[in-house]
């Protein structure tokens, strides 16, 4: 297939800067090279079972939207309130077309014994056919948020958003089958976002509730009819023809032990019912289960980083450990493989990045480590005789991978600030809190971050300070775990100068940030990479 896209956005700010919104178009064309083919042959060994065909599919389509989208700063009315806001109207237009040949136990052939040809246009034998259909389909969505900032370690959201999945046609069916509708699905998700530190354990997490009202379910069924030879044909279509809800829980998190080791576990509740389904398509009815959704999910990542030199790179070793519960594979209730059963997974990864200082990453990976085998589908193939086709899992596989960064990627510059000159004023006293600037990637302190740490030291023992609050935080690259270790590692170089200077450890609170918070200006006309910083901030003592 080949596929082009194409994407224009305008982007924007008004009401003092409040609201940001952006409104923009999207296009998608995809069209086959070729015809895909698609081929079977007759059991020779089972008279009267099965028969050789083939087909020629070619199906083009387009997709084409507008949208836009805004969000809106609440904060004159509630601190971090934020209001969010987006619609978008989607056109999809499809082209489909199949032709082929359906025969009998043997290979059609003509009344000279010459095999038919049904790659043409023109069909004179009734085991060849064809058919083409031309749709259009069309539909709104809309999306609506509310997050509130609790605080700077937690971030508590609502959200709800309606969207469409659009039809397609069947093809070498009756007309009035040729073409299904759309599907529609609307959604309400409660969840929050929170770091939090821990008997000297560091961790984030991301926890939401969530209900899915799902309508026009597109259901794949059987259907008989006569067809232009008059015999009786059956074929498969798909109509809209169910309803149905989803709801569940989500859980992650990242979780520092110390700075060396991280676990990362997740964890899936999802429950589905139908509120209809056709018996006609199924005998269940409403209680024909969902395919391919297990009800719990689990697993768990933990990775270990060796304690090298810094200059060396970072290398980190990981395991995953996934488990999924059993899973519907059939709505038939005279499949012969209608569940497949719960099945576990484990895989392994070595990341070297940065390697020797350079930009060069290398990896080895290991999937599927104890070489389980499970069945991840069935297919049924022949019901009257009970036979099903099976698909198993991947055997163990293992390599390596290679990345070379051809440049270091830029971080977003803060704007300088307008100069306003200060006014007249008594001396000021010493300042309450300093910002530490680090070279991209690294957490050792250059000569003039000492003095400034030096500086803050000798500041808050004059003043007698009791509590210093050393935060860390990192670049905008990166995964939150790697910033998360990033900003403890810078904070930690911080803290243990100020030990150094004279400040006992008990009166240092190290905070790390593993994502970036907003750029801060620090003089006039400077453009640094602010985030990659730590800010030490003096509390406690009388003149605070």
């Amino acid at each position: 297939n080949a596929q082009y896209t194409e994407e224009i956005q305008l982007q924007g700010k008004a009401l003092s800067d409040r609201l940001n919104w952006v409104a923009g178009g999207f296009l998608e064309y995809d069209h086959p090279i070729g015809d895909s083919v698609l081929g079977s042959s007759a059991l020779s060994d089972v008279p009267g079972v099965g028969a050789p065909s083939f087909s020629h599919y070619h199906i083009v389509s387009r997709s084409q939207a507008v949208f836009v989208h805004g969000d809106y700063d609440l904060s004159d009315y509630v601190d971090g309130l934020k209001f969010a806001a987006g619609y978008r109207y989607t056109w999809d237009f499809v082209s489909a077309a199949v032709r082929g040949l359906s025969g009998t136990n043997s290979i059609v052939r003509d009344k000279t014994g010459k095999a038919i040809n049904c790659t043409g246009v023109v069909y004179t034998d009734n085991n060849c056919y064809q058919s083409a259909i031309d749709a259009h389909f069309s539909s709104p969505g809309w999306n609506l948020s509310l997050e509130e900032q609790l605080t700077p370690e937690v971030l508590l959201y609502v959200r709800s958003g309606n969207a469409y999945r659009p039809g397609g046609s069947n093809l070498n069916v009756p007309a009035e089958f040729s073409a299904f509708g759309p599907e529609h699905v609307t959604d309400v998700e409660l969840g929050v976002k929170a770091d939090w530190d821990l008997w000297g354990m560091h961790g984030r997490t991301n926890a939401d509730i969530f209900h899915t009202d799902y309508k026009s379910i597109q259901v794949l069924h059987n259907i008989s009819f006569i067809n232009g030879a008059g015999t009786v044909s059956t074929n498969q279509l798909t109509s809209n023809a169910a309803a149905g809800s989803l709801e569940g829980a989500e859980l992650e998190a990242t979780i520092l032990l110390d700075p060396s080791i991280e676990i990362s576990p997740h964890f899936s509740y999802l429950h589905t019912k139908y509120d209809k389904y056709p018996t006609e398509f199924s005998a269940r009815g409403p209680d024909t289960p969902f395919l391919y959704e297990p009800k719990i999910s689990y697993g768990v990542t933990g990775t270990y980083h060796l304690p090298i030199p810094e200059e060396w790179g970072e290398i980190a070793l990981s395991a995953t450990y996934s488990w999924y519960g059993h899973q519907y594979v059939s709505t038939d209730i005279d499949e012969a493989y209608p569940i497949m059963a719960a099945y576990d997974n484990v895989d392994l990864r070595i990341d070297w990045t940065n390697i020797f200082g350079r930009p060069v990453d290398l990896a080895f990976f290991m999937t599927n480590v104890a070489d389980d085998v499970h069945v991840l589908g069935s297919v049924d193939v022949y019901p009257a005789l009970g036979f099903s086709s099976l698909v198993y899992n991947a055997p163990r596989m293992w390599g390596f991978s290679l990345k070379y960064r051809f440049s270091e990627p830029n971080e977003p510059e803060s704007e300088p600030a307008a100069y306003v000159p200060p006014p007249i004023q008594a001396p000021a006293p010493a300042p309450k809190s300093y910002l530490v600037f680090f070279d991209f990637n690294k957490s050792d302190l250059t000569p003039q971050a000492k003095d400034i740490v030096d500086t803050a030291a000798k500041n808050a023992s004059a003043t007698k300070v009791t509590q210093l609050t050393v935060t860390g935080h990192t670049d905008t690259v990166g995964s939150d775990a790697y910033n998360m270790r990033l900003s403890r590692r810078r904070a930690e170089s911080v803290a243990a100068q100020l030990e150094k200077d004279g400040i006992p450890s008990s009166e240092i609170e190290i905070v790390a940030k593993g994502k970036r918070d907003l750029l801060v200006p620090t003089a006039d006309g400077v453009r640094e990479p602010q985030n990659r910083r730590v800010q030490i901030v003096l509390g406690g003592g009388a003149t605070s």
